[in-house]
């Protein structure tokens, strides 16, 4: 099976690598990255925007590599709820003629001095960065690894995330017997 990932980050691909392996125990599965724009704002904010822009970096995956069996967009976005925001992932899995399906990650709430950074213009990489005064945590931990001390990050997160989309893409793939 050749999936393709709509991203070049070390951690979605190495998520999408690992949820598949895990749904697919018995099953070769070719999981590349590739490079492919959102189409939505560098850091989306709401369920809308991000799950947009997980689709259309699926579909761009899909439509960029001819014989790929699925496109897989994974998102990251910002999400208000009674006044505090959290951040968590949205996954896209498309099939060739199919609708996409969905999985969403586990959230965490962001502290508000990052989100001052975020709303001053940063994405949330940069501003997580700046605050914890790290190197790269989008491609690594992540928000969830520094916060949990690593028992969750972003790959941990996205993986749980494509598996349930994967899940959601109906019978036909009957995961229970694998």
């Amino acid at each position: 099976m050749k999936v393709i990932v709509g991203s070049t980050n070390s951690a979605k691909i190495e998520a999408v690598s690992k949820a598949f392996l895990r749904m697919f125990k018995e099953a070769e599965v070719d999981v590349t990255g590739i490079k492919v724009d959102s189409g939505v704002a560098s850091q989306p904010r709401g369920m809308e925007d991000t799950i947009q822009g997980a689709i259309n970096r699926a579909r761009g995956a899909l439509e960029e590599v001819a014989g790929a069996d699925l496109g897989v967009g994974l998102e990251a976005g910002l999400f208000e709820i009674n006044g505090d925001w959290f951040t968590g992932g949205i996954v896209a899995i498309i099939a060739p003629n199919k609708e996409p399906s969905i999985g969403i990650s586990t959230m965490i709430k962001v502290h508000k001095d990052i989100m001052i950074s975020v709303d001053n213009g940063k994405d949330l990489g940069t501003a997580i960065n700046e605050y914890f005064q790290v190197t790269n945590a989008q491609h690594q931990g992540g928000y969830f690894g520094i916060m949990t001390n690593q028992r969750l990050t972003r790959e941990s997160v996205f993986r749980d995330a494509c598996i349930a989309a994967l899940a959601g893409m109906g019978r036909e793939n009957d995961f229970s017997r694998n």
